[in-house]
C-alpha cells in the first residue's frame, strides 16, 4: 500500500485533499499559525520535516504577515497543501524619558525639546505622536506628556512622562558706579541712587539696599549692599557700590588781630556758656509740592527748635518754632531746591550749632490711591503714563512678601479680591500693602524695563 494516497486533482478543494490523505493513514502537516517576529518571520513544518517531505516554500523559509499556501510532495510523489498564517498582534515599543527637567526662561515657562521614539517588530521604526509636542511651550510646574504609536496593522501602544519646568534662576541686580558727592553740612549729605533688579520669570523685582536710597551718608566712604529675591525665593548674588561724601568747603573767617600787650591784670575767667547739643536723625522727605522735615531732640529740659527754609539765593525764613519732632512744609514748587536749617535752643536762649539739609519736591508718579490711604474695598491703582511705554509691570507686596506681579497695557489696574500668583491663591485681606510700577518698552518677551516709577502704600481696613 503506498505511503500516501495519490493526489486527485478532481477533488478541487483543500479540505477534500486533506480528507483523502487522512483516510490513507498519512501524517499530513496541518495548518500553522505563528506570531510575527519580524517583517519576514521564519517558519518550520515539523510533520513534513519528520516524514522527509519536500515543500514549497521550503520549511524554515521566511513568511510575511498574512496567509501563505504551502504545497508539499511526499516521498511517494503524492502532494498535499496546508496554510501558514503569520499574525501581527504585537504593538510597537515606545521609548521615552522617565522625566524631563527644564529651567524657566521667562514668565510663560520654557520651550522644551524631549526624545520620543517607537519601534515595531514588523514595521521597524514608527513615528510616535506626543501631546504636547516636543519643542512646545511648557508652563511652570509639571505637565504630563502622552505619546501614542500605531503600527501598520493597527496595534496601538501608549507611554507618558512628566516635563517639569522649574525656576531656580535668581534675579540680576544692577547697581550704579561709585558715587562721589560733597557734604551739605558737618553731618554729611542725603544721597539718592537708583538700583534695579530683574528676574527672568517675575520681571523687575524690588531690591533692598543698606543704607537705603535717600539716607544721610556721613563724610567718608560708605559701602552700599543690595539684595533681591524673586517669587520663588531665589536670592540674587549681593551687589555693592560705594558712596563717598567729601567734607564741606571751608569758609575762611576774618583775620584775627592779636590784642595789644597790656600790663593790667587779666579779667577774671567766667565759666563757659554751655550750648545745647544739635538734633540727630535730621532728614527731609520730598513729596508732591511738600517736604516732610523730621528730627530727634537731644536730652534736656526746656529745649525747642527753630527751623528755617532758604529758597535759592534768598534769605532764610523761619517756618517753625517749637518742640515737635517733625514739620510738613507745604505749598512748595515742584522741581525747586530748598535748604532747611535747624538749631536747638534751650530755656536760657543758648543755641546749638546749625544742621542743614536740601530737598526738592516733585510730582508723584503713583497717583491713586493716595500714599497712606485707608481703604475699605479693593482699589484701582493709577499712575502717570510713561511716554513710549507699551506695557507696565505692577508688583504688590504684603508684609514684605510679593503676592502679585502683572503686566497691564495701560496706566491703571483694578485689583481683585482673589487671584492666583505663582501657583498659589491669594486674597486681598485687611493689612498694609506696598505697590511698585516699572514701565516696559517694546514686545513683552524682550523684557526691556525703564527705571521704576516709584512705590506707594495703602491700608485695607475692610
Amino acid at each position: 500500500m503506498p505511503k500516501r494516497a495519490a493526489w486527485v486533482a478532481s477533488v478541487g478543494t483543500l479540505a477534500a485533499a486533506l480528507l483523502l490523505a487522512a483516510s490513507a493513514g498519512a501524517d499530513v502537516q496541518t495548518d500553522i499559525t505563528v506570531e510575527a517576529t519580524a517583517a519576514l518571520t521564519p517558519v518550520s513544518f515539523p510533520l513534513a520535516d519528520a516524514e522527509g517531505d519536500t515543500c514549497s516554500p521550503l520549511s524554515g523559509s521566511t513568511f510575511s504577515v498574512g496567509v501563505t499556501l504551502v504545497t508539499c510532495t511526499a516521498t511517494d510523489a503524492t502532494t498535499y497543501p496546508f496554510t501558514v498564517t503569520v499574525n501581527d498582534t504585537t504593538p510597537p515599543t515606545i521609548t521615552v524619558a522617565a522625566s524631563v527637567d527644564a529651567e524657566a526662561t521667562g514668565p510663560s515657562g520654557a520651550l522644551v525639546d524631549y526624545p520620543a521614539t517607537a519601534s515595531d517588530l514588523v514595521d521597524g521604526t514608527v513615528l510616535p505622536t506626543c501631546t504636547p509636542a516636543s519643542g512646545s511651550l511648557f508652563v511652570l510646574g509639571s505637565t504630563t506628556v502622552t505619546c501614542n504609536a500605531v503600527d501598520s496593522h493597527g496595534n496601538p501602544s501608549h507611554a507618558a512622562f512628566p516635563v517639569k519646568v522649574v525656576d531656580t534662576t535668581p534675579p540680576v541686580i544692577t547697581v550704579p558706579a561709585p558715587i562721589v558727592v560733597q557734604a551739605d553740612s558737618s553731618s554729611g549729605a542725603v544721597v539718592a541712587y537708583g538700583v534695579t533688579a530683574v528676574d527672568l520669570v517675575d520681571g523687575p523685582v524690588a531690591a533692598a539696599c543698606l543704607p537705603a536710597s535717600g539716607s544721610l551718608f556721613v563724610v567718608g566712604t560708605t559701602t552700599v549692599t543690595c539684595n533681591a529675591k524673586d517669587a520663588k525665593n531665589n536670592a540674587a548674588a549681593p551687589k555693592s557700590f560705594t558712596v563717598k561724601v567729601t567734607a564741606p568747603p571751608v569758609v575762611p573767617g576774618p583775620p584775627v588781630t592779636p590784642p595789644p600787650p597790656t600790663t593790667t591784670a587779666p579779667a577774671p575767667l567766667l565759666p563757659p556758656t554751655l550750648k545745647p547739643q544739635p538734633v540727630s536723625n535730621f532728614t527731609t522727605a520730598p513729596g508732591d509740592r511738600r517736604v516732610l522735615v523730621s528730627w530727634k531732640l537731644p536730652a534736656g529740659d526746656g529745649l525747642h527748635v527753630e527751623l528755617q527754609r532758604t529758597t535759592g539765593g534768598g534769605s532764610p525764613k523761619t517756618i517753625y518754632v517749637g518742640a515737635a519732632l517733625s514739620f510738613a512744609d507745604t505749598h512748595l514748587q515742584n522741581g525747586s531746591t530748598y535748604t532747611y536749617s535747624i538749631v536747638v535752643v534751650d530755656a536760657a536762649g543758648n543755641r546749638s550749632s546749625s544742621l542743614s539739609q536740601k530737598a526738592s519736591p516733585k510730582a508723584l508718579a503713583l497717583v491713586a490711591p493716595p500714599a497712606g490711604a485707608r481703604l475699605t474695598s479693593a482699589p484701582t491703582l493709577v499712575w502717570v503714563p510713561t511716554r513710549n511705554a507699551t506695557y507696565y509691570n505692577v508688583q504688590l507686596y504684603r508684609s514684605g512678601q510679593k503676592i502679585l506681579s502683572i503686566w497691564p497695557g495701560s496706566n491703571r489696574l483694578a485689583l481683585k479680591r482673589h487671584w492666583i500668583f505663582g501657583g498659589r491663591a491669594f486674597t486681598l485681606s485687611p493689612g498694609q500693602y506696598n505697590w511698585y510700577v516699572w514701565p516696559g518698552f517694546g514686545p513683552h518677551r524682550a523684557r526691556k524695563y525703564g527705571s521704576p516709577l516709584g512705590n506707594s502704600m495703602f491700608q485695607l481696613t475692610g
